[in-house]
């Protein structure tokens, strides 16, 4: 899921000229929230070394410039 959204981040231009480590890791910030596996900004900065700035920073990219369709 985290690649799908990378790819459409990428198709959309959302995400181009973005870092990608913080990149990746907001993906999968994002893939986590609609799987339902919440994780904090913090915790994945800790795992990740990107810091909570640029995870959210990235998260703002993605939800507000990437289309998301969930297929239930």
């Amino acid at each position: 899921l985290a690649m799908r959204i990378i790819e459409a981040g990428k198709r959309s231009g959302a995400l181009l000229s973005k870092g990608p480590q913080g990149v990746a890791v907001a993906s999968l910030y994002v893939a986590s929230i609609l799987m339902d596996i919440r994780r904090t900004q913090s915790a994945m900065s800790r795992d990740t070394e990107v810091s909570e700035v640029t995870i959210r920073n990235r998260y703002k990219d993605i939800v507000d410039g990437v289309l998301i369709e969930v297929s239930l």
